[in-house]
């Protein structure tokens, strides 16, 4: 029988892990997380295998209705951390970056709104197919309403970003783009919804005798960001788009921050620059 790569089946979809840490202590947090999940469930139409981890950060309330959206949505429920030993937030993430055995995973704060439906992770995936050195890739941009400024043109086309950061182009195919560089803030390291190469942050966070004493996320932020500024990671945009936004307004952590169904980022921000 002929071979033909008309004929060669692709490959499929690998299994891509979903993280998401929680703390309720207060209604406000349980709509967040509600509507993260309905959110992202609604738009995320990836073809492969999502298996989807939580761990409870010692939430005082809700605990009943937590195991419930567990089982809804078939989510893993890795325990609660005992507030009477936890040593701070990185006893959750390293929880969580533990549970994982995939290639890749998707870090999924439980207080972001996703809006644009499709199966935005399978280009993803073959961006870092394409790019080994490529570390992980934004499904969110900065909480503004200004977009990446465009510089240059055809080949030399770059993108100017939130941080003053450059981006280059890497094309995937005829519908995607990947703009990829190494930056600080916004393009450095970053726990709001990002899809990773699980290995270099097995390889960073989980060395033997590896501990950082931060009390919540945006110290473990703070930290490691600017540990990466020093030997700087790649990290990319696909499309120059954000496929959710935070809306966290009351969530205790404060940046910027927006409310479902915000039409106007939601213009601004679903846009392809290819």
């Amino acid at each position: 029988m002929k071979t033909t790569d008309s004929l060669v089946a692709p490959a499929p979809a690998p299994t891509i892990t979903v993280l998401t840490p929680v703390y309720l202590d207060r209604p406000e947090r349980w709509n967040y997380l509600t509507s993260t999940m309905e959110s992202f469930y609604a738009c995320c139409q990836y073809p492969g295998e999502i298996k989807h981890h939580l761990a409870d950060d010692r939430s005082p309330f809700m605990v009943d209705q937590l195991d419930e959206l567990c089982r809804t949505y078939r989510i893993r429920h890795l325990g609660r951390i005992d507030p009477t030993t936890r040593r701070g937030f990185f006893e959750v993430y390293q929880r969580l970056l533990a549970s994982v055995q995939t290639e890749f995973f998707l870090y999924l704060e439980p207080d972001h709104y996703f809006y644009l439906a499709g199966d935005f992770l399978s280009p993803m995936v073959r961006l870092f197919q394409l790019v080994p050195e490529l570390v992980g890739v934004y499904l969110r941009a900065p909480m503004t309403y200004d977009r990446f400024a465009i510089q240059g043109s055809g080949e030399e086309q770059r993108l100017l970003t939130f941080d003053r950061n450059l981006l280059y182009r890497h094309v995937i195919d005829e519908a995607n783009t990947g703009w990829l560089g190494c930056g600080h803030q916004h393009e450095g390291f970053s726990l709001m919804p990002t899809l990773w190469r699980t290995q270099p942050l097995h390889d960073y966070f989980l060395r033997k005798g590896f501990w950082l004493d931060v009390a919540n996320p945006y110290e473990l932020e703070y930290y490691v960001d600017h540990d990466w500024f020093r030997n700087p990671r790649l990290m990319a945009y696909l499309n120059a788009q954000a496929f959710c936004y935070h809306i966290g307004q009351k969530g205790g952590m404060g940046g910027g921050h927006t409310h479902p169904r915000d039409v106007r980022y939601e213009t601004i921000w679903s846009s392809k620059i290819l």
